[in-house]
């Protein structure tokens, strides 16, 4: 009797969606606002695309961030889980698509705990032009990698931001 009851109470939670994995709230966000994540804390300032004068080259995407390493030791940048960037075309970047790249704007080194830096993120496209400047920004919080061959690398639990940037034509 005892596991019959047991039965329909797993019965009823499954069906209610209670073993469903929990949906992450992902905030939009407005550019110049600050974001809090696991190990960073980031404001979006803006966006520019530099196209490429020979034609059939790729363009680059440069969103210009501000930063402040959180975490307790000296970060290279962003990981390329923890940030998701879709351009117009709908092309992706991080979140395991294509790769871009995160800089210091100031002195090209790495970023330490506790300062606030100014980096730009670079993502080169060969979709370009698209049919609006609209660049949208997701940011991940992070939890550390379980397991014994893995751990001490990071992983992407919940997407918790969104910020949509205006991303108009520069010049180099």
């Amino acid at each position: 009797m005892v596991l019959g009851v047991l039965g329909i109470l797993v019965a009823g939670t499954g069906a209610a969606g209670g073993f469903e994995p929990a949906k992450s709230r992902v905030d939009a966000v407005d550019v110049g606002k600050w974001i809090e994540l696991t190990r960073w804390n980031v404001r979006v300032d803006d966006c520019v695309v530099i196209p490429d004068e020979d034609a059939g080259e790729p363009a680059d995407v440069l969103i210009g961030v501000t930063v402040v390493n959180t975490w307790t030791e000296t970060q290279y940048g962003f990981g390329s889980h923890m940030v998701r960037i879709t351009l117009p075309s709908g092309e992706l970047f991080g979140a395991r698509n294509e790769t871009f790249s995160m800089r210091d704007t100031e002195r090209m080194g790495d970023f330490d705990p506790g300062f606030e830096r100014p980096a730009q993120i670079r993502a080169e496209t060969a979709d370009y032009p698209w049919p609006d400047d609209t660049v949208v920004i997701r940011f991940g919080s992070e939890v550390p990698r379980d397991g014994f061959i893995l751990a001490g690398s990071w992983v992407t639990d919940v997407w918790r931001a969104e910020v949509n940037v205006e991303c108009p034509v520069g010049q180099r």
